[in-house]
């Protein structure tokens, strides 16, 4: 009794392929929590260096935050839709 079913397994040379071609794909996003919270943190940083210096608190820390987040969030979407999907040859 043959079965021909779609869920071979994969035969060793293509494993290799395979984990490349996932890493490729998810490759651009690997990095977007480290932006979104150094962005953060950079602008809560300034905000606060600020605020010491001008003393204004907690204005400048607030506004500083605002523009942290507001700059992290850019620079998310600004990945997540510029990424164009690989085209799949094997289909």
């Amino acid at each position: 009794m043959s079965q021909n079913n779609d869920k071979t397994p994969l035969s060793e040379e293509k494993k290799p392929e395979r984990f490349s071609s996932t890493l490729r794909q998810i490759g651009p996003f690997l990095n977007l929590g480290s932006l979104l919270a150094g962005c953060v943190l950079m602008g809560v940083g300034l905000g606060y260096a600020l605020d010491r210096y001008f003393d204004t608190q907690p204005w400048l820390l607030l506004a500083g935050s605002m523009f942290g987040v507001g700059s992290g969030f850019y620079h998310f979407f600004k990945v997540v839709l510029s990424y164009k999907a690989p085209e799949d040859h094997e289909r």
